[in-house]
């Protein structure tokens, strides 16, 4: 009773018709076109994440917001910030397929572990919330302020 929703595609050219060419015949695939993320995060359990690389990967953030469990490829430098492998997602070693595919089968066949995931990510990823991050930025404005003697 899953289902694979992918949200976006917009740049794949070529490869977005293949992948629905792979796609013809195996149910509860649905591919969506670009649209506001947010509704399918709020109703998602797990949030695939295939890119390379992501300066920043506030998709990530976004979906574990929502309760969205990730699980992302290890293959830049911010994931590691955003997401504790095995406490709020799974970060997967560079670009291991199987390992992907063991992952995502394991938290689908896990519903408690799914849950304990979900729970983390939202309690983790608070500490990037506007309050708090804002009031690190005030903090460090004040101590500039203070060293150039304002």
């Amino acid at each position: 009773d899953w289902e694979f929703i992918i949200v976006g595609y917009n740049k794949m050219g070529r490869w977005k018709e293949r992948m629905m060419n792979l796609a013809k015949g195996i149910p509860n695939i649905r591919f969506t076109g670009y649209q506001d993320p947010l509704p399918y995060q709020l109703e998602s359990s797990i949030f695939c994440m295939t890119s390379i690389y992501e300066g920043w990967g506030m998709v990530l953030t976004e979906a574990m917001q929502c309760g969205a469990v990730p699980i992302a490829f290890n293959s830049f430098a911010s994931v590691t910030d955003i997401i504790e492998n095995g406490r709020n997602g799974i970060l997967i070693e560079p670009f291991s397929i199987k390992q992907y595919e063991k992952e995502l089968r394991r938290l689908m066949d896990n519903p408690a572990l799914l849950r304990q995931m979900s729970e983390n990510a939202m309690h983790d990823i608070e500490k990037y919330s506007v309050e708090k991050v804002v009031d690190k930025w005030e903090i460090l404005f004040e101590k500039c302020l203070q060293a150039n003697g304002k």
